[in-house]
């Protein structure tokens, strides 16, 4: 081939390649204009997402702002909750009019805000003056949030979670969007879309729990993926007021039970779905989330709960929590400048605390068990506790002053050794009047059949003055005024055959019956005697002369002092009964009470109940400096006695104004309820734990704030508190938590007044709420590097004790369990790491008595986890 042909064979097969580059290049830049297309017009659309997405939710952030904190009602068709949706909806329009410069007025804004959009929502509104003002816009404003009911599907149709709940407000804003350059390739886009739903931002929880999954410290049901709220049994939960906020999950597990009753509140969760593992779905009310009226409820979602850190009520130590509390040895003025909690009279405080149990064989003692009686009327059971036994109005004979020889000496004995087996009762209460305050002595003596088989004698009255002397039992309280009458059976004696008979024929003797008292050593004589004449049948007297009880300064130490006056030298004078009586019964004694301080164990046995007495007021006060109503409970390092509060079987703790502290080493339970061997809270069957559950008995509008008044005072017979009993002996305001308060206005330099018909000066802010129950941490946060423990130091398995206490029970890192029985089942706040609850066949009510912290407005949806 010449050179010419290989050029021009060359010459082909270039153009050839440049036509084929060319078609490329033409391809590709079509690819790529296209791209370009896509890309501004998808910037585009995200710009007009994030514009929408703004008015959407300061629309609905604007309506949720009219709705309270509190729910007075779950509807908008009347009543307050009819005006808050108004208001509700009227604002989210104020809102968008001025975001996208619609200019409506305000009767535009009112007709708009009177009704919930219509199912293909509002694109114009004629406004007078400017005719039909077209919104370019498609608008839906809703409360509660339309379900998809009558077509509605604008709410659902975006992934909307709260259809239905009042409360809720639902804004969406559609906007057509055109495209630049996508329609020339037939790329088609759909109306863009922003949409919000808001509520009350929750930050005062009524039941408070904070372990989460896959988040250290775990425990319990958070480590194995569960959930930190549990309701078990046949019952469930009731919230009278408040919310219910978990950083978790809820799950009920027995679908048959009431589940979660959220009366004037709603349940916030950061995780959670709706199904059987966890809640009866809406519009489930059985062993879901509803109203308790058959209006079921959803639950919200929320960003995790954050741990509080409360501040201890020691006047010592640092938060977060510092284990170097350390009380004073006494809480003297001279030792200690601030509120203190005394050690007991020991050598070491860190082997030594107060170990108090309730005496059952001494029921003289000081601690003698007390006698709980419970009332449950309407549901609802109150309880009490009293010292051993009743008020008695009869001081029966309990033995013999003039210790009588059985043979010779003036008096003798028949049938009997002397003491109390010498007297035979005979019909005291054919004696005993009836119907009057003041009663008369009987309609003349009451004879007595028979011959009495035990009495004591004179062997004749030819020695006179012939004396006895019968002491007589304590009234088993104060005498709190009127009268005592002494009463007693005499008759005539006559010796025959060695045996003494009833017998009057040698005449009559005359005996004196005198009441006494003894002061001192000495035996004094109070009131008038009493003069009858013995005859041959034996006879019940009672005086006509009584004596004024006010002049009786010790009725501990009473006795009759018996004369015979007249003489004979073959008969004498017998007595088998002597008594006096009250007119009316006693001031009941105090129970057995537990003054502030530090403390190992307090054990109650079966059927006992004992009383905390905040003050010491049964004890003589506190010393200076010591903070009042404090009880604070720790494990001692030595000793034989384990660290225990041990409730037996039907037995009673109760206490108001007080708040108990349980330090990091206390216990988790192991033992039996009643039992010294206990460790840790131990509640037997059907006791019950009563703290602070009392109101006072004028309004108190500081703590809670607007309290009703009410009679109720679970700690009788002690005297009368001087502020509401919820209140407890520590406060702390939740939005200032570092800085406590005590409602007694610091330690009490003398014994502190007990007066619960006062209110105390409102010195606090009313925010504050009282601490009932405190747990330390079992570690010091202070150093996060240190790790984290979780304790069940309250918990109560099954369903057998009883709990009620209205407060605060603070146990941020315990997993803390209740049970509701003998009628015992409200309690107050619960703040836990995981909280379970078992009501049994009925739900235990949580009672948050407080008025809730104004909160602001927050966007539920789209949602947190999204």
């Amino acid at each position: 081939m010449t050179s010419i042909t290989r050029f021009a064979a060359a010459l082909r097969t270039t153009r050839a390649s440049a036509g084929q580059a060319l078609v490329l290049f033409a391809l590709f830049l079509i690819v790529l204009i296209g791209a370009s297309a896509l890309a501004i017009d998808y910037a585009n659309w995200q710009l007009t997402d994030r514009q929408l997405q703004n008015i959407a939710d300061h629309a609905a952030l604007a309506g949720a702002s009219q709705f309270s904190q509190d729910f007075a009602t779950a509807s908008c068709s009347s009543g307050a909750g009819s005006t808050q949706c108004l208001n509700a909806r009227t604002q989210a329009w104020a809102s968008l009019s001025q975001e996208l410069g619609l200019g409506l007025n305000d009767t535009s804004l009112g007709t708009l805000g009177s009704r919930n959009s219509p199912a293909g929502g509002d694109t114009s509104i004629v406004q007078a003056g400017l005719g039909t003002i077209q919104f370019h816009h498609t608008i839906w404003v809703s409360t509660p949030p339309p379900g998809s009911s009558g077509g509605h599907r604008e709410y659902t149709q975006v992934g909307g979670l709260y259809a239905d709940s009042f409360g809720i407000i639902f804004v969406r804003v559609d906007r057509p969007t055109r495209t630049f350059f996508s329609s020339v390739f037939g790329i088609s886009v759909r109306d863009r879309i922003g949409w919000a739903t808001a509520g009350i931002l929750p930050t005062d929880f009524a039941l408070d729990v904070f372990c989460r999954n896959n988040v250290a410290p775990e425990r319990g049901v958070c480590a194995a993926g569960g959930t930190s709220l549990g309701i078990e049994g046949g019952g469930g939960i009731t919230l009278a007021h408040g919310d219910i906020g978990s950083s978790n999950s809820l799950e009920v597990t027995q679908q048959g039970g009431s589940g979660a009753i959220v009366k004037a509140g709603n349940v916030f969760l950061v995780n959670g779905t709706c199904g059987p593992s966890t809640w009866n779905c809406p519009p489930a009310t059985l062993g879901g989330i509803s109203d308790g009226s058959g209006t079921p409820k959803n639950a919200f979602y929320i960003p995790p709960l954050s741990v509080p850190s409360y501040a201890l009520p020691t006047g010592t130590g640092s938060l977060p929590w510092s284990d170097t509390f350390s009380p004073n040895a006494n809480c003297s003025s001279a030792s200690v400048a601030s509120p203190c909690i005394p050690v007991p009279a020991v050598s070491n405080y860190s082997t030594d605390g107060i170990d108090w149990a309730c005496q059952t064989t001494d029921l003289t003692a000081s601690n003698a068990c007390g006698t709980s009686a419970v009332v449950t009327t309407a549901g609802v059971s109150t309880v009490t506790c009293t010292a051993h036994g009743l008020p008695t109005q009869d001081l029966r004979p309990n033995g013999d002053d003039s210790k009588s020889p059985t043979s010779g000496g003036i008096w003798n004995t028949q049938g009997g050794t002397g003491g109390s087996t010498m007297y035979n009762r005979l019909s005291e209460t054919t004696i005993d009047p009836s119907g009057t305050t003041v009663p008369n002595p009987p309609a003349g003596p009451t004879t007595l059949s028979g011959t009495p088989s035990s009495f004591v004698y004179t062997k004749d009255g030819n020695t006179a003055p012939a004396t006895y002397r019968v002491t007589l039992s304590s009234p088993n309280g104060t005498p709190s005024g009127g009268f005592a009458y002494v009463r007693w059976t005499l008759f005539s004696v006559k010796k025959s055959g060695g045996t003494e008979l009833l017998d009057d024929a040698g005449g009559k003797i005359s005996v004196t019956a005198q009441l006494q008292e003894k002061v001192g050593g000495t035996w004094v004589s109070r009131g008038l005697a009493d003069t009858e004449v013995a005859t041959g049948t034996a006879k019940e007297y009672q005086t006509s002369a009584w004596t004024d009880v006010t002049s009786i300064t010790n009725p501990n130490a009473l006795g009759i002092l018996f004369t015979v006056t007249s003489t004979s030298t073959d008969h004498g004078a017998g007595i088998s009964w002597a008594e006096a009586w009250l007119d009316r019964t006693p001031v009941p004694p105090p129970p057995p009470t537990i003054a502030p301080g530090q403390y190992r164990s307090v054990v109650i046995p079966d059927g006992g109940c004992a009383v905390l007495d905040p003050t010491g007021y049964e004890s003589g006060g506190l010393p200076a400096f010591q903070m009042p109503g404090i009880y604070y409970f720790r494990d001692s390092t030595g000793g034989g006695q384990n660290a225990t509060i041990s409730l037996g079987q039907n037995s009673v703790l109760i206490g108001d104004g007080v708040t108990l502290v349980f330090d990091s080493n206390w216990p988790n339970p192991t033992g039996s309820g009643g039992s010294a061997s206990a460790h840790g809270i131990e509640l037997g069957t059907s006791s019950a734990l009563v703290i602070n559950s009392a109101i006072s008995s004028t309004s108190d509008a500081a703590c809670p704030p607007g309290s009703a008044a009410g009679t109720y005072n679970p700690s009788t017979p002690l005297p009368d508190l001087s502020h509401n009993a919820v209140c407890a002996a520590w406060e702390i305001d939740p939005s200032n938590p570092t800085t406590g308060v005590s409602p007694w206005g610091g330690p009490c330099a003398a014994a502190c007044s007990l007066d619960r018909t006062a209110v105390y000066a409102a010195s606090v802010n009313s925010s504050y709420r009282g601490v009932s129950f405190y747990f330390k941490p079992k570690t010091n946060l202070a150093s996060a590097s240190s790790g984290y423990s979780i304790l069940s130091r309250f918990a109560m398995g099954g369903n057998v004790a009883g709990i009620a206490y209205r407060g605060i029970l603070y146990a941020p890192y315990d997993d803390v369990q209740m049970s509701g029985a003998n009628g015992f089942d409200t309690v107050g706040m619960v703040l836990a790491w995981t909280a379970r609850f078992n009501g049994g066949s009925a739900a235990i009510t949580l009672d948050y008595p407080y008025q809730r912290i104004t909160a602001p407005p927050y966007l539920l949806e789209p949602t947190v986890q999204q």
